[in-house]
């Protein structure tokens, strides 16, 4: 019979006379690193995405010429977006970012002295400041139309309520998209968008439900 010893590596840098242990990366180079893995993906395809609803918005507003004002003008052409465009949106994003990380290997994080709960947390705030991105586009556009029309600023505190609300919303969305990602891989893909299509409908026609405050 034959034993075995533990013995600690230790690497060449760490065996010279005077070393000091590797410091251990910290929120912000985590979060750097999550920004680096995130370009040229739907993380900031999904904004763009946004960007373009908002301006199909204003320019079917322009065509049925609603677009003299606010409440009565453009702002009821974004109806498609909270009750079936922003939560699949958001959902795509979470389910992307872990299929991404899954498909390259969490570029290598995973087999460093990183947090999984660190790596977590850098991944979520980054898919937050995209969720926020995605409402500041959606109502920029509007907005600069408006202003270019002379029609003021108009119920800028509902509108912003709005994109409150929806911040919320899409952020949970990414979140759940995320984790269930991370369970299924790619066929979480097409799962999360379509979960959250069904979410936001439900959502949308129950909205004066006594338990419409559990759901978007």
């Amino acid at each position: 019979m034959s034993t075995a010893t533990s013995v600690p590596i230790t690497t060449r840098a760490d065996s010279l006379p005077g070393a000091r242990p590797r410091r251990l990366p910290g929120l912000g180079a985590v979060l750097r690193a999550e920004l680096g893995r995130s370009r040229r993906t739907a993380t900031w395809g999904i904004p763009v995405a946004v960007v373009v609803f908002s301006l199909h918005a204003l320019l079917v507003a322009h065509a049925a010429l609603t677009a003299d004002g606010w409440n009565d003008g453009v702002l009821p052409w974004l109806n498609p977006y909270p009750a079936a465009f922003a939560l699949p949106m958001g959902a795509l994003t979470g389910a992307m970012a872990a299929w991404r990380e899954r498909r390259h290997r969490a570029g290598g994080t995973a087999w460093r002295g990183v947090s999984p709960a660190l790596s977590a947390t850098a991944r979520v705030s980054v898919l937050t400041v995209s969720a926020l991105v995605s409402q500041a586009l959606l109502l920029a556009p509007i907005v600069i139309d408006a202003l270019i029309r002379g029609a003021g600023w108009g119920p800028w505190s509902q509108y912003l309520l709005f994109a409150l609300v929806m911040w919320v919303s899409v952020t949970g969305a990414s979140v759940w998209g995320l984790a269930l990602g991370q369970w299924l891989g790619g066929i979480a893909v097409g799962l999360a968008p379509a979960l959250a299509l069904v979410w936001s409908a439900a959502g949308a026609l129950q909205a004066e439900a006594p338990s419409w405050w559990a759901r978007p």
